[in-house]
C-alpha cells in the first residue's frame, strides 16, 4: 500500500513513514525498517521521537549494535532532546545488543529519571546477569520515591533468579506484597 500510494502521485508524510517504519520493525524486517528511517530522511522529513523510537526497536530485533550507534549519533549531531522515552529504548537497545557500559552512559545522562528508565536499565544489568547492580538500582528508584510496578519487580526477580539471589528475591517478594495491598486498599 505504502507503493501503491506513491504510485498514485500521494507523497508520505512523517505519520505514514512512521507507520511503515513500526510495522517492518514489529515484522521481523528490522533492515528494511532502518533503510525507511534512511529514506524518509533523504525525502526531507525528520524524524520524530515515535519514528525514532521504532527505529530503534528494529536495531533490537536485529541485534544491531552499529546501527544503533548511528541512530544515537543522528540524536546528538541534530542535538535532539533525550526525552524519557528516547533515553529508554535507547538503554534497551544498547543493552540487547551487547553494550551494558553504554546503556549505563545513557541512562546516567537523563537528569529527571522516571520509571521506564529505570525498568529499562535493572532490565540491562539482568540480562548481563549483573545482579548485584540490578538490586542497587532498584533500591535507588524507591529511594528516590518511585513505586515499583510489574516490570521492575519482573526484571529484578529474573536478576535474583540468574544469580541465585535467594534472600533479596524474598525480600523482592515482600516488597511486591506492600505495592500489592497498598494498590488495593487505594482502590477499594
Amino acid at each position: 500500500m505504502f507503493l501503491q500510494m506513491q504510485s498514485l502521485g500521494v507523497e508520505p508524510n512523517l505519520v505514514t513513514w512512521t507507520t511503515m517504519i513500526s510495522g517492518l520493525a514489529e515484522n521481523g524486517f528490522g533492515h528494511e525498517a532502518i533503510q525507511a528511517f534512511h529514506q524518509m530522511q533523504e525525502a526531507g522529513i525528520k524524524p520524530n521521537v515515535v519514528s525514532i523510537i521504532c527505529v530503534l526497536k528494529a536495531c533490537i530485533e536485529m541485534a544491531s549494535l552499529q546501527n544503533g550507534r548511528v541512530i544515537h549519533g543522528y540524536l546528538i549531531r541534530h542535538y535532539l532532546y533525550l526525552s524519557i522515552p528516547i533515553a529508554t529504548s535507547l538503554v534497551d537497545m544498547y543493552a540487547k545488543c551487547g553494550n551494558v557500559e553504554e546503556a549505563k552512559r545513557v541512562f546516567d545522562m537523563v537528569s529527571d529519571k522516571e520509571l521506564p528508565i529505570y525498568n529499562a536499565m535493572i532490565s540491562s544489568y539482568a540480562l548481563h546477569g549483573q545482579a548485584v547492580e540490578a538490586l542497587a538500582l532498584y533500591r535507588s528508584l524507591k529511594e528516590e520515591g518511585l513505586q515499583p510496578d510489574s516490570v521492575t519487580f519482573t526484571n529484578a526477580l529474573y536478576a535474583c533468579s540468574h544469580a541465585s539471589l535467594v534472600t533479596e528475591g524474598l525480600e523482592l517478594l515482600d516488597d511486591l506484597l506492600i505495592v500489592i495491598q497498598s494498590n488495593y486498599k487505594s482502590k477499594y
